[in-house]
């Protein structure tokens, strides 16, 4: 049996929050035809069936929209299926797994210095903004490591949606989701905003850091993992001082 689902929005962290769903039965998605949609929709490539809809009430409202559960865990509990593992997992072929391989060993070497992801966008919401200074801080100290951020260039069609500039930090424009994801899963390691980058780093088994809400010292971060049932959140509070020991611990990449 195949089951059919919507999803109403065109967050990549909402959508990536399905693939539990899609990887443990058959589904056929449901989909608005819309740009951004378009953009996001490739991360369920082999995971399902996609159905695109003109009209947005042609979804129907998602049966998890109320399910009060970690967001990974929501669509598997709305049809059932609440002991399946809910760990966000997207497919990637094994020419992607390679071409990631080959542009993180490329760029690792380039610059001498293994890599990370950084994101200083705003997430949901210009509160879950981070703090220039502790951008600007994190990667002066840590000059060992090569910062890489994903994002749009000023002639995309969605160039409001560009990351600011960080100085020092190596910029990837305008690649096709997939092509991030494999990056991404080269790299294995993500600070910065609360974004649907984090999610995507999780989505293909990297680490992430992600700094929470908050602009006065101390600042709070969350350490971002999946656990053995679903996505987890270890609330700690440290200063942006103090991330150098933990960009020592897990960043990955290819010393020369």
């Amino acid at each position: 049996m195949t089951l059919v689902i919507s999803s109403d929005s065109a967050n990549l962290g909402d959508n990536l929050g399905l693939t539990p769903l899609l990887n443990h039965v058959p589904c056929r998605l449901r989909l608005l035809d819309e740009e951004w949609m378009r953009y996001t929709a490739p991360v369920f490539n082999d995971l399902c069936e996609i159905e695109w809809v003109k009209d947005r009430a042609d979804l129907g409202s998602p049966r998890y929209a109320d399910i009060p559960r970690p967001w990974s865990k929501r669509a598997l509990v709305a049809y059932g299926f609440n002991d399946v593992p809910a760990i966000p997992k997207i497919k990637l072929s094994p020419a992607e797994i390679e071409d990631g391989r080959r542009w993180a060993d490329y760029t690792s070497r380039s610059f001498g210095k293994p890599l990370c992801i950084i994101k200083a966008v705003p997430g949901r919401s210009a509160e879950r903004a981070v703090p220039t200074e502790v951008i600007d801080r994190i990667v002066a100290e840590n000059d060992d490591i090569k910062f890489v951020t994903f994002t749009v260039g000023d002639n995309h069609p969605k160039a409001e949606m560009r990351s600011p500039r960080i100085k020092g930090v190596f910029e990837m424009l305008n690649l096709p989701i997939r092509a991030q994801a494999s990056c991404y899963a080269a790299v294995g390691r993500y600070i910065g905003a609360d974004t649907g980058d984090y999610h995507l780093m999780l989505a293909t088994g990297g680490k992430a850091d992600v700094l929470c809400p908050s602009h006065r010292p101390p600042y709070s971060w969350w350490l971002s993992h999946y656990g053995e049932d679903c996505w987890l959140d270890e609330a700690v509070r440290v200063s942006y001082q103090d991330m150098a020991g933990k960009l020592e611990e897990g960043v990955t990449g290819v010393r020369p």
